[in-house]
């Protein structure tokens, strides 16, 4: 869930950031922006003397290697000749902020380049502040890495590129230049060299704001046109790594050429390409090309010759000291953010855990017993890399005939997931491990709490989630969502149309948006992610590919009479039910609005009254319980139809807005965004009139959501879920005008002006009479 403070933060600075941005047609060469200076920034101090002394030390350091010095003042004169920097002809004129960074190389250990590293966060006292306390550190614009790496797999063909030297390619406004100082010496292999004064004119690596920077640009930069090429762009780059798949073999080629053409335009160069493809690879120029016979896509390896990933864990030194950190850096050394090793990560998970339970220090070696059982586990999973095909299926995937095949199971320390895709490709279906994740059950979990079948309705609910995110990054029309368990009671849960224990309702409530399966327990590739395996073993299980039945027909499929199904529970329904809601929704008007200025409130009280008027018609004692979701939901559509009855839209609305009235008699207003599968609630939101009281206690409850923010940052999150006419009028005179009975009092005292100064006094005599002259 996202934090309302952040979103607040996020809208502010990308605003700020749309206001100061100039674009290369302004500026006749590249994109422009400005430091996003914070409340901290008039307490910045130059920096000189540490920047100095940090020089000395690496110039110490650079001179006992006569290359690594070379190399060093080769990048720096590089970058005068690119005008990424510059010279500082006079240090001492003043500036708005002169700040020094201090730099050091970092030497990469396989190729022996060095690379120079600034460091923004270096400051002489603790209590002083430094650049990157000073700034912004801007939105998180990154797009989920998991999610391209899924759809990597969905693709027949991939051509991947990075930006050359991403941040260097944006300049930074003039008046923030001297922000950006740092020394070098004018020959540093003369210990008697003059210091001289550079200042960055592009955005360097290394400060705070930098990848907001970056990610900012190309947005706005790739939002310019709408050619597919800059769609898939926009879904598929994470940071200066730009990923792009196709089906179309001839497609490739022109993709490399829009790439090339997209970023030309914004003065960056695509390069380091690499491609499944040897074919596309032939037609590319080599200063463009990248290292095609092994590679790392976002963190995982992948040979393009064979078109693989290929997973590996890290061998364990045996004369390494066994703490908590050397074991915690040796785990963390397996990236795999699909899941696909999760049963062969589980054993060092349920170590760690035990280890954390010993509660010692960082540096201090384990016990003799936990040791014994890392050093028993790590040889274990010593093996071959898991090497698993980069596309899912050799051929095409067809655009009909696909789902997800989601399995889920729980065993008293952990809880696995495996989700599978099945799809088409011509006449074969092919099923495929897509995600995967193992969980710890946390020591926190009351134990009445962890018994299997709870676990199992936990796990199941986690299952949910993956369904949900899953759903949303894969590119494919997906014809089901079929849930897996193993459980019979979880099942029975769902079945149930009566009040069950609250720790399972809620969790039911979730799944029953899902058909749900069983499935025999030794066939179940999640039990596998319950208990781990190694890497020799896991080779010769069902986990890669989920049950070999799954890529049969469903007629096939083994027979269950143990499912539950989302139609059949809905028609379980009685029918009273829904006339009583009829009934009552026709009398909300006996409900006083302004007994209340609280929206959660009011839709309380309504459902209580509701639940009530339940009970009494069906003659049932009156019972104790808390407010469910689906009781709120019910009066808040009663209050919202109430509302839209006494004040209907007019017809310039109704034809201006597109207002429709849905099938639960809720007037909505139709958006433009339905080919683009967006969430109904943003593209067809609920029409609110401006002159209800409802409508005004919903603004004030989305301004207190949002952390008291501003009118543009409460619009949005209205109009997430709602439109009303005049929305930006209202917000202000719901919020700040204190005539209004529903403005909010915390904002009006964090904005009160400050006592008026009283009137001044008459000006004394001296003042306003002329000198008299001295006499003697």
């Amino acid at each position: 869930m996202e934090d309302a403070t952040e979103i607040s933060d996020e809208q502010k600075w990308m605003t700020q950031f749309e206001n100061d941005i100039k674009t290369p047609e302004e500026t006749g060469d590249r994109y422009e922006v400005s430091l996003p200076w914070n409340e901290n920034a008039s307490n910045l101090q130059s920096n000189f003397a540490l920047a100095k002394g940090r020089l000395v030390s690496t110039l110490k350091r650079l001179r006992k290697d006569k290359k690594l010095l070379e190399q060093y003042d080769k990048i720096i004169k590089q970058q005068i000749a690119l005008e990424i920097i510059e010279e500082v002809k006079d240090p001492t004129k003043k500036a708005e902020h002169v700040h020094y960074i201090p730099h050091q190389p970092v030497v990469k250990k396989d190729s022996g380049k060095i690379r120079i590293v600034y460091d923004a966060s270096a400051k002489c006292k603790a209590t002083d502040q430094s650049l990157n306390d000073c700034l912004e550190k801007g939105p998180t614009l990154l797009k989920d890495l998991t999610g391209i790496l899924i759809r990597t797999r969905l693709k027949e063909h991939l051509i991947t590129g990075d930006i050359e030297k991403a941040f260097l390619q944006i300049s930074i406004r003039e008046k923030d230049r001297d922000a950006l100082r740092f020394l070098w010496p004018a020959e540093p292999a003369n210990e008697e060299s003059k210091i001289k004064t550079y200042r960055f004119k592009r955005v360097p690596f290394g400060i705070i704001s930098s990848p907001a920077h970056l990610g900012i640009v190309v947005q706005h930069h790739l939002n310019k046109n709408t050619h597919m090429i800059e769609e898939d762009i926009l879904k598929n780059i994470y940071v200066d790594n730009i990923i792009v798949g196709t089906d179309e073999l001839e497609e490739l080629e022109k993709i490399y050429h829009q790439l090339k053409e997209v970023f030309y335009k914004a003065k960056m160069n695509i390069r380091e390409f690499i491609s499944s493809d040897k074919e596309i690879i032939n037609k590319i120029p080599e200063e463009d090309k990248g290292n095609n016979e092994r590679t790392k896509l976002l963190g995982i390896e992948w040979i393009p010759t064979q078109d693989i990933y290929r997973i590996k864990l890290k061998k364990w030194e045996e004369d390494t000291i066994t703490t908590k950190r050397t074991i915690l850096a040796h785990y963390a050394s397996t990236f795999d953010p699909l899941g696909l090793l999760s049963p062969v990560l589980l054993p060092y998970k349920i170590l760690l855990h035990k280890i954390w339970e010993e509660k010692a220090d960082w540096d201090q070696p384990i016990s003799k017993k936990l040791e014994e059982e890392w050093i028993r586990i790590t040889k274990k999973q010593e093996g071959e890399p898991i090497e698993i095909p980069r596309k899912i299926s050799k051929n095409k995937i067809n655009k009909e005939g696909n789902s997800l095949q989601i399995f889920a199971d729980a065993s008293k320390e952990a809880m696995g997931i495996a989700a599978y895709l099945r799809c088409k490709t011509g006449e074969e279906t092919v099923t495929k491990l897509l995600f995967a994740k193992s969980l710890i059950v946390p020591k926190s979990v009351p134990s009445k709490h962890k018994t299997i079948p709870k676990l199992e309705l936990q796990a199941l609910k986690i299952a949910t989630k993956i369904a949900k995110y899953l759903e949303k990054e894969i590119d494919l029309e997906l014809e089901e969502i079929q849930l897996w368990t193993d459980a019979i009671d979880v099942i029975e849960w769902l079945k149930s149309d009566k009040r069950l224990e609250t720790f399972i309702e809620n969790r039911a409530k979730i799944i029953r948006n899902y058909n749900v399966k069983h499935i025999k327990g030794e066939e179940n590739p999640a039990d596998i992610a319950t208990r781990g395996t190694s890497m020799n073993e896991i080779k010769n299980t069902n986990w890669l590919e989920g049950p070999s039945w799954l890529k049969k027909d469903k007629e096939e499929w083994p027979e269950t009479k143990t499912y539950y199904d989302t139609k059949e529970h809905e028609r379980k329904i009685k029918p009273t039910e829904i006339t009583l809601m009829t009934i009552i929704e026709e009398k909300v008007e006996e409900i006083d609005t302004t007994r209340s200025s609280s929206w959660i409130k009011i839709k309380r009280v309504l459902a209580l009254a509701l639940r009530w008027k339940k009970k009494s018609i069906k003659n049932k004692n009156k019972e104790i319980r808390p407010i469910e979701a689906k009781e709120l939901e019910r009066s808040e559509k009663a209050l919202i139809k109430n509302i839209q009855k006494a004040y209907p839209p007019n017809e310039e609305e109704r034809k201006n807005l597109n207002i429709y009235e849905d099938n639960e008699e809720i007037l909505r207003c139709k958006g433009r965004l339905g080919a683009e599968k967006a969430h109904e609630k943003a593209n067809q939101p609920i029409f609110l009139p401006k002159k209800a009281r409802i409508t005004a206690m919903i603004i004030k409850q989305t301004h207190i959501d949002m952390k008291h923010s501003g009118t543009n940052i409460v619009l949005a999150k209205l109009r997430e879920r709602y439109w009303v006419p005049q929305a930006r009028r209202t917000i202000r005179t719901t919020i700040f005008n204190k005539k209004n009975e529903l403005y909010c009092i915390t904002c009006s005292k964090k904005n009160i002006k400050a006592y008026q100064l009283p009137n001044p006094p008459d000006l004394p005599i001296y003042r306003i009479e002329e000198k008299l002259e001295k006499t003697i």
